[in-house]
């Protein structure tokens, strides 16, 4: 997983009904409804499985460590879209073994490899960054009016943009791919299922890529990746990477059409996905 700094989490507990707002006016649905149209569940179903569920997060000390608010940032989002939600006491199995004596319908960990949503209901356990592909997808959607038959630039073909060019495929998209390692990139194609390998294709160079697409998931963990100067008033910027790949000029110049953040979206669509369907 790409590790957050404790500046990225600063204010996103205290910030959510902001943050939720600002969703609403970028793409028409709050976090509960953007990460519902990711997972592919619908809102009142998805309401009756959230509401009242035990989730834990359990901080995890293992490699470099903990990341500080992390836990803290977390369990707010959870609690945020309607889980009753709390950090254990202690970390690693120590917190795994609360987690399941205080019957925990959801327990959430990450350590350097993995940030994971483990759901004892139904034994099913989401990736973040699988899910953060798929959420900001979503967003994307929403905010271009729909993705079918629409070409689409992913920026990054690691975890998350593997996600979300599997995703986007999956809403009839046509998705060009750039990533620094051509290896990478041809590798994705490859693992891609023949019917929709003809609606993928490789980008040699970024500012060609991105002057020519109007609607980007920039999934880098490159800042200032889009500048000013590439984009216009047509381009729609999903930007799942952390550090943010569009430099502070071009994210004034895309204003409302610019979908980022570093832990909410992520968090949501596990939560959906791992509970409500």
């Amino acid at each position: 997983m790409t590790r957050l700094r404790a500046g990225d989490l600063t204010g996103i507990a205290a910030g959510l009904s902001r943050y939720d707002e600002e969703l609403r006016a970028r793409t028409g649905r709050g976090l509960f409804g953007l990460a519902c149209r990711a997972a592919g569940v619908p809102e009142r179903r998805a309401r009756r499985r959230v509401e009242g569920a035990l989730a834990a997060v359990v901080p995890m000390d293992s490699g470099q460590g903990l990341i500080p608010g992390f836990a803290d940032a977390v369990r707010a989002v959870l609690a945020h879209l309607g889980c009753r939600a709390y950090v254990t006491p202690e970390a690693d199995v120590a917190g795994l073994a609360d987690a399941y004596e205080n019957a925990s319908d959801l327990i959430v960990a990450a350590d350097d490899l993995r940030f994971i949503a483990l759901s004892t209901r139904t034994r099913r356990v989401v990736d973040n960054a699988g899910a953060t592909g798929r959420g900001f997808v979503a967003g994307l959607e929403l905010m271009a009016g729909g993705l079918a038959r629409r070409q689409v630039l992913v920026l990054g073909c690691g975890q998350v943009g593997a996600a979300a060019a599997s995703a986007l495929l999956g809403r009839g998209a046509v998705v060009s791919l750039f990533d620094p390692s051509p290896e990478r990139a041809a590798r994705l194609i490859e693992a891609t299922p023949g019917p929709l390998r003809g609606r993928l294709s490789l980008e040699p160079e970024i500012p060609g890529a991105i002057r020519r697409h109007r609607l980007i998931v920039e999934a880098t963990p490159a800042a200032g990746t889009i500048t000013e100067e590439l984009v216009d008033e047509h381009t729609r910027v999903a930007a799942p990477g952390v550090p943010l790949g569009v430099t502070p000029e071009a994210a004034r110049k895309l204003d409302g059409r610019l979908l980022h953040d570093p832990l909410q979206i992520g968090v949501a669509t596990m939560l959906m996905e791992a509970l409500g369907s």
